[in-house]
Formats: structure tokens, C-alpha cells, sequence
């Protein structure tokens, strides 16, 4: 949960006064989960945008994650 803070925190110092939003749903298949999101600035503007793959322990609990910028992957 530290680490997780950890990098929500940097965030916030590298971007003040933004915030996150999933976009879309989220899905799983086995120990991975996938979910969209996007970091909107101060007037509710999207500034960037990524997708995160997670795997999950047994308990459902965090075990690791891996950010991507951008929805897609450029051709």
C-alpha cells in the first residue's frame, strides 16, 4: 500500500491540482486485471492518459502493477 501511495503522491507533486478517473471499466482473466484511467487537470480537462495491468494474489490483494501512457500503442 506504501508503494501505492508512494506513487499517487509523486503525481500530485509533479502535476498539483489534478486528479485520477478510471476510464471504462476494468476486466480480469485468471491473476491479471487490466483497467483505463485518466489524469484530468484543475477545469476537468483529460492531460494524460495510460492503462494499467495488475497481477492479484489468491486474496484478491495487490502484487504488482504496471502503468502504460496512452490507451494504445503507437503504430
Amino acid at each position: 500500500r506504501a508503494a501505492l501511495v508512494g506513487v499517487f503522491a509523486r503525481f500530485h507533486e509533479t502535476y498539483p491540482g489534478c486528479s485520477f478517473r478510471r476510464a471504462g471499466g476494468h476486466d480480469g482473466h485468471h491473476e491479471l486485471v487490466r483497467w483505463g484511467w485518466e489524469m484530468l487537470d484543475q477545469h476537468g480537462n483529460t492531460v494524460l492518459d495510460g492503462l494499467d495491468v495488475a497481477v492479484v494474489d489468491p486474496d484478491g490483494r495487490l502484487v504488482r502493477v504496471a502503468g502504460f501512457f496512452g490507451a494504445t500503442v503507437p503504430a
